[in-house]
């Protein structure tokens, strides 16, 4: 498959986080509002030992805050001794290929360990390196989008691919930083020449930044912004866990925004994104909260509620979070042209 074609194939696997689509996975069935709180108190645990990664009360495991947000989206069927093993081993395969290397002690060992496991036909991995879900990549979610399911088919997305390498980097001590581009994620790192590299898993190649840039159209405002193409540091990275967490949790319920618990998501998000996804969802809820509270009053115009200092409050509120978003240069990717790229690389790929 051509370099142009994984991309377009990334670009649609991760379209369900942002168009906000409605999302399936086998083991986490659509619940209805009054079934999925149920399930509540595993959303609120990732919440909370996430904050407690963030507020330095516990340490910072890219591995347990996978698990926790997956494994709700679950609804706790997850197995977290299979899933912490599977990885024990993997990162073990990793050791012995440094070792066998000779490149135990070197800088980025652990880099070209994790990328010659995952990427390459090597005993250490049954000569089965994992690779991109092609064929399920135009469902709403395939479970291949989750890192678990990634461990256990060894087929993932640009989704679940990047984060594999980033929490066995994390374990090895290996430097690396998840990167956000429009529906994709990528790896960057150093080389032994103290060079950047963007690593692709979806594909198991490097990719020039000008190449990235302008495949996906990211905007010079957007770069300033850090809405994308930036570095996210281990505490913005499980901010960017958060935005898993959401979407998750509003697929479970449907989408009630007045819940706390997504409040609180979006709000511990911010303070550590504050140009991300987290933003448009904030401003979602208050303008669904503003047209919920008018609705009360029998309005259905913004102009009618100069008289009403409460729902001026709300609506001017809106609007500076609108501001902010047009300040960080978002801008939407509709589904049909997700489809209609992928449709014209597969012609081209005929």
């Amino acid at each position: 498959m051509t370099r142009k074609l994984i991309l377009i194939a990334a670009i649609f696997g991760l379209t369900h986080f942002n168009l906000q689509a409605q999302t399936k996975v086998d083991t986490a069935k659509t619940s209805k509002p009054d079934t999925a709180y149920k399930f509540k108190y595993l959303f609120e645990n990732a919440y909370t030992e996430i904050k407690q990664m963030l507020d330095d009360k516990k340490p910072i495991s890219f591995k347990r805050a996978i698990f926790l947000t997956e494994n709700a989206f679950c609804e706790g069927q997850l197995n977290e001794k299979w899933y912490n093993s599977k990885i024990d081993s993997i990162e073990s395969a990793c050791k012995q290929m440094i070792a066998a290397k000779g490149l135990t002690g070197k800088p980025t060992s652990g880099n070209w360990g994790i990328f010659g496991y995952m990427t390459q036909s090597v005993p250490y991995n049954n000569n089965q390196p994992y690779s991109y879900d092609i064929d399920n990549f135009l469902s709403e979610i395939p479970k291949s989008q989750l890192v678990y399911y990634l461990l256990k088919d060894k087929k993932g997305t640009c989704h679940s691919l990047p984060l594999l390498y980033l929490l066995l980097a994390q374990d090895l001590n290996a430097e690396a930083y998840l990167v956000l581009a429009p529906m994709h994620l990528f790896i960057k790192h150093k080389d032994q020449y103290g060079e950047w590299w963007n690593l692709e898993l979806t594909g198991g190649g490097y990719s020039r930044t000008s190449f990235i840039v302008e495949s996906f159209k990211i905007t010079d405002r957007q770069i300033e912004s850090g809405y994308y193409m930036k570095m996210l540091n281990k505490k913005q990275t499980l901010a960017y866990f958060l935005e898993d967490l959401r979407n998750y949790y509003e697929e479970k319920t449907n989408g009630v925004y007045w819940d706390d618990l997504n409040s609180k998501v979006i709000n511990l998000g911010l303070k550590y994104l504050p140009s991300s996804q987290h933003l448009l969802s904030k401003c979602d809820i208050v303008k669904f909260k503003l047209d919920k509270d008018m609705a009360k009053v029998g309005f259905n115009n913004y102009s009618k509620i100069s008289s009403y200092p409460n729902l001026v409050k709300q609506y001017e509120n809106w609007q500076a979070l609108q501001n902010k978003i047009i300040a960080t240069g978002y801008k939407p990717v509709s589904q049909e042209w997700c489809k209609s790229m992928v449709e014209q690389a597969f012609k081209t790929k005929n």
